[in-house]
């Protein structure tokens, strides 16, 4: 048992009793931590409304690595008032959240998560409404790399063709790689995500640059690069993350039920 202080991002947040939350925060320095919050949801409470998602916060606890750790301490370090501003820019940020924790299972999480979700929240908070969904998708594709996975759309997996010299490439969500169409071995019951060839080069130019940069007017075209990386990350998890797109964010804001 230790007493520690984090920079940390809420994940999950459980009512606990009539007044207690139970929390899991992805910190900078002591990975994935579940934590109680007593009374959090009080009003006199130190911890109301200050444990909120999309924010970064600086948490004072009691951990318990075999057990329930203990918050004592939260303030808001940055609010990122940009996010909070703006029904899109908070969608995004909670998809963002949704994706990071399929991410950050344990304990052990990769500490460069909490720094491509810190970097995300600061580059969501400031930028146009209409870059939100490429902002978005740049930092998935950042953040499957920082996790370990960099899926190679240069050339088909089988023969080696470059992905240039093919009118187009096929993802197989079952063998999570790409091949060109002579290479795919169809089955009727699989399904094959088809990329066309420009795609697969907007897919290369984003993981060779910085999210910020990747995400600028006219970088991609959004909808396609955004079905392959959820696919590809699905794939990796054993998911189904398409409801984690903007695009279904879109639908689902536009007839009111989100």
């Amino acid at each position: 048992m230790s007493i520690n202080t984090s920079y940390a991002v809420l994940l999950r947040k459980i009512r606990f009793r009539n007044t207690s939350n139970i929390i899991d925060i992805l910190t900078d320095n002591r990975g994935r931590v579940s934590l109680i919050a007593k009374g959090a949801r009080r009003e006199k409470s130190e911890f109301f409304g200050c444990i909120d998602y999309c924010s970064l916060l600086e948490m004072v606890y009691i951990d318990k690595p075999e057990s329930m750790g203990v918050l004592t301490g939260c303030d808001i370090s940055d609010y990122y008032s940009g996010i909070h501003a703006s029904g899109l820019r908070l969608g995004a940020g909670m998809l963002f959240v949704r994706l990071l924790r399929e991410f950050a299972e344990s304990r052990e999480a990769e500490e460069g998560l909490f720094s491509v979700c810190r970097a995300f929240f600061s580059c969501l908070d400031s930028c146009e409404e209409d870059r939100v969904s490429e902002t978005y998708i740049s930092y998935v594709c950042a953040l499957l790399e920082k996790a370990g996975f960099r899926p190679d759309c240069s050339c088909c997996s089988v023969c080696g063709i470059n992905a240039a010299e093919s009118p187009s490439m096929v993802f197989d969500p079952e063998e999570i790689q790409i091949v060109c169409p002579k290479c795919l071995c169809e089955k009727k019951e699989k399904k094959y995500l088809e990329l066309s060839a420009k795609t697969c080069i907007i897919i290369q130019n984003m993981q060779n640059a910085e999210p910020a940069d990747a995400c600028k007017p006219g970088a991609h075209d959004v909808q396609e690069v955004e079905r392959f990386f959820l696919a590809f990350a699905g794939s990796v998890l054993g998911k189904d993350l398409h409801s984690l797109s903007m695009r279904a964010y879109h639908s689902i804001a536009e007839v009111g039920t989100l």
